[in-house]
């Protein structure tokens, strides 16, 4: 009886959007982190958890933890580092810095590049409305003299690679969407620097009692992404 009072419950609960509030929870995820997670994680969690949905908004980092410090958002996917002040972090895999270039580029042949090859060389990268991309190219790229032509600032990583393989320009990213980028025509080349990457994390607000739905959602990722994903990441 209790079983099908619940299920009554559930179903009447889905007349209106604000009705369903409980039952949702909401992600500000760094961009293309949706399709690393593929759609086997939606229907595997979905499987295990039928009555939670799950709302995934692509954004810059920034934007995703001041979702979260306006309460507009359960959870955010971004990398370091991270005001540990005001949010709660826990560590879902490592990215490290990738570049791509076309086949026949110049620098194709080097096992890995550093930030001097970029020197007069044509870059695309996600652009300034992420940190990571800002930090670089001040302390590592402008900061010690070295001149590139910014071709781009785009997130879309299939035009980005379009331009790559066209225009012989250099797409600056993370191994994660490597992982996920495969074409003949396309090398990837490890940065080789100093730092050569970021944790990426799942961040809550601190001092805050997480829902129920909200830590059955972050104990499956941690228990999926190692089984699932441990072999997409670029070592």
């Amino acid at each position: 009886a209790k079983k099908l009072l619940d299920e009554y419950n559930y179903i009447t609960g889905l007349n209106t959007l604000a009705k369903q509030k409980e039952n949702v929870i909401t992600i500000y995820a760094l961009d293309n982190i949706v399709k690393y997670l593929t759609a086997e994680f939606f229907f595997d969690f979905r499987k295990l958890y039928p009555n939670i949905i799950l709302s995934i908004i692509e954004s810059t980092d920034e934007a995703a933890l001041n979702a979260l410090l306006a309460r507009n958002a359960d959870f955010a996917i971004t990398t370091d580092p991270l005001d540990k002040t005001n949010f709660t972090l826990t560590p879902i895999f490592y990215t490290h810095y990738c570049i791509a270039l076309s086949a026949d580029h110049s620098l194709a042949a080097k096992d890995k590049l550093s930030y001097q090859d970029l020197h007069n060389q044509k870059i695309i990268s996600k652009g300034r409305s992420f940190r990571c991309f800002r930090d670089n190219m001040e302390k590592y790229i402008l900061g010690n003299g070295l001149n590139v032509d910014i071709f781009a600032e785009i997130t879309d990583i299939d035009v980005a690679l379009d331009l790559v393989k066209e225009c012989n320009a250099i797409y600056l990213g993370y191994d994660y969407i490597a992982a996920m980028q495969r074409h003949p025509d396309i090398r990837w080349k490890m940065l080789d620097a100093e730092v050569s990457g970021q944790n990426m994390y799942i961040a809550s607000l601190k001092n805050t009692l997480p829902r129920k739905v909200c830590r059955d959602l972050q104990n499956f990722l941690l228990a999926w992404l190692p089984i699932h994903n441990k072999d997409k990441i670029i070592l």
